[in-house]
């Protein structure tokens, strides 16, 4: 049985043959287990813990405060420490009361004295095993327990003859406070604020400044199976993320590449408190990859504090959404990013897919901008095509995630002649057209006639005919055949 996400476990104990009587609310960092010491002789330890519970998905969260709850479950175990030594496990023994009161007894390899300070951990997890969450938490692709990691902090009053009575260090009550050391998030990714992504990869990154240089460092990187989307919902995913504090810990004890300084350990430079006010104060991209294609989004901050549940919804976008008027001319390749040209992109281990001949929102038409097929459509010696063929290809082209393949209406034509004739617009002379389609690395416009997805009737539709510099509009009848280049609407 999974434990679930916990806000406060409430533990009442008493040790007996070394029995004790313990109370706590955490502190300390997490504390990462060397090797067991030899075990002198049994001392078994016997303790009644209480905590409460709420559920909703895999996770336990009280619905007033928005903090994690938890029950206890069949196999779970206490470990005790005392400074940097572990005394070993307590193993549950009876759950009572639907989870909220359990019973671990155990042997510890040392015994303990008066005024020991204990800390007792479910589930000691180093923080960086969080990087291997898959964004599932409901205890089938990865279990929520393994990431549900509380800590409680006790003292000891008095021993006499094996009698151990604890008390809780901050408030003095004879029970213990298990509190969670995570925050959990639950993540709504989107292409544009509705409509749900799967992203097989995420990335959450941060950037430091170290030695007057400002370096992206990247925090958690996470593999999404498609099993996690069944079990969750499209564009669903839920993560426990370490506290922000303890994730300062994690920074500080890493490595970044610092320009003309190579690999670095980063507390060569820079404080843990430095850390902490910049973790408060960086941009965390989070990197999503679809289809192919990475696209970014951007909270402000690390925000996240141990015992609370988050939920938020990301906005991400692939990289040539931003592009701009000076990314006229250049290629979008099937990575999702622009290049200067067909080569470029090559060079890069992708391909070119289409060149941008328009930038900004057109309703009707597009809500970034078009691109241009780099060349025209053949089939072996074939380079002419009737209407409907022609759209049977354009639509049926491989897409790049976030954008649509189609044949181009006349607005589209327009519109690219137009963006790549920005400096003195005409719709009509496409002489920059062809003369940016060569840089890019495609083929230019023939001097002949090129099907337009717009239909006058039935029997006819509007084609463009150009004599190498000037285009007009004319009525083509859809069972003749005519050239074919698609149109990217992104």
């Amino acid at each position: 049985m999974k434990k679930t996400f916990t806000y406060f476990r409430t533990l009442a104990t008493l040790l007996f043959a070394g029995a004790m009587t313990f109370s706590c609310a955490l502190n300390e960092e997490p504390f990462n287990e060397p090797d067991q010491p030899v075990v002198d002789g049994p001392k078994v330890y016997t303790l009644t813990i209480t905590a409460g519970n709420a559920a909703t998905k895999a996770l336990n969260i009280d619905g007033t405060t928005g903090k994690l709850l938890a029950t206890w479950g069949a196999g779970d175990k206490i470990q005790v420490v005392k400074g940097s030594t572990s005394l070993g496990y307590l193993d549950v023994q009876n759950i009572t009361d639907s989870g909220k009161t359990a019973t671990f007894s155990g042997s510890l390899s040392e015994a303990v004295a008066q005024n020991d300070e204990l800390v007792l951990w479910y589930n000691n997890k180093g923080y960086t095993a969080f990087g291997n969450q898959d964004g599932a938490l409901d205890g089938t692709l990865n279990s929520a327990a393994e990431y549900d990691c509380a800590k409680a902090t006790v003292t000891v009053v008095n021993v006499d003859n094996g009698l151990v009575t604890i008390k809780d260090k901050n408030t003095g009550a004879n029970k213990a406070d298990f509190e969670t050391q995570t925050a959990v998030l639950k993540l709504n990714l989107t292409t544009d604020g509705t409509s749900p992504l799967n992203a097989t990869k995420l990335t959450l990154a941060g950037s430091f400044t170290v030695s007057s240089f400002t370096v992206p460092h990247e925090i958690y990187s996470f593999t999404i199976p498609d099993a996690t989307y069944v079990a969750n919902g499209n564009g669903v995913l839920y993560f426990a993320l370490p506290d922000k504090d303890d994730l300062a810990d994690k920074v500080y004890d890493s490595t970044i590449t610092i320009p003309g300084l190579g690999n670095v350990a980063i507390n060569n430079y820079l404080t843990l408190d430095n850390i902490k006010d910049q973790l408060a104060n960086t941009t965390i991209t989070v990197t999503a990859t679809c289809g192919g294609v990475n696209r970014t989004g951007s909270v402000s901050g690390y925000p996240f504090t141990k015992n609370n549940y988050y939920t938020a919804t990301l906005t991400l976008t692939p990289p040539y959404y931003a592009a701009m008027n000076s990314d006229i001319g250049k290629v979008i390749a099937t990575d999702g990013n622009i290049y200067a040209n067909k080569a470029a992109a090559e060079d890069a281990g992708t391909t070119a897919v289409a060149m941008i001949a328009y930038v900004g929102k057109v309703e009707g038409v597009c809500k970034h901008g078009l691109a241009i097929e780099l060349n025209d459509y053949s089939i072996s010696e074939y380079v002419a095509f009737d209407f409907s063929s022609a759209n049977s290809y354009a639509n049926g082209k491989s897409t790049i995630a976030g954008s649509t393949w189609r044949l181009p209406t006349d607005k589209d034509w327009q519109y690219m002649f137009w963006g790549t004739y920005y400096d003195t617009p005409s719709v009509t002379d496409i002489s920059a057209f062809n003369s940016k389609l060569s840089t890019a690395g495609g083929t230019v416009l023939v001097n002949n006639s090129y099907w337009t997805n717009t239909s006058i009737d039935d029997a006819t539709a509007k084609g463009i005919l150009h004599d190498g510099t000037y285009v007009s509009f004319n009525s083509l009848t859809k069972t003749h055949f005519w050239y074919v280049r698609a149109c990217l609407a992104f």
